[in-house]
């Protein structure tokens, strides 16, 4: 995701507890933010960067658990400068079937977010 795409995508507040699995390990971390592509997930042992995960997450008022899997774009660790933020990564989504879209795309809406790619 280049820069100028992630100016265009609508980030909205969400907190969650994220399940997330590699190849060769597995983490929790809290999302903080989301969008149709991706979402923030803060955790002080962040993946790296390429890295293909699957993960489960469920949003508020919601009962099916959204399934997918995503690719780190970026991460911070714990140690960088308090001024970069939380430790955690981005990740954009790269599996996300029909009806978890759907299921996202309500929940932009209900928060009123009126920039939502389909």
């Amino acid at each position: 995701m280049d820069n100028e795409e992630k100016r265009q995508l609508v980030r909205c507040s969400l907190e969650t507890v994220v399940s997330l699995h590699g190849k060769s390990r597995m983490g929790v971390g809290f999302s903080e933010n989301i969008s149709s592509k991706g979402m923030f997930i803060n955790t002080n042992e962040p993946f790296e960067p390429g890295k293909k995960l699957g993960m489960r997450f469920i949003l508020p008022s919601e009962i099916k658990m959204i399934k997918t899997a995503g690719v780190v774009c970026w991460n911070r660790h714990g140690n960088d400068s308090f001024e970069s933020g939380l430790p955690g990564m981005g990740i954009r989504f790269v599996d996300l079937q029909p009806g978890d879209h759907q299921m996202l795309a309500k929940y932009l809406r209900s928060k009123n977010l009126s920039t939502f790619e389909t």
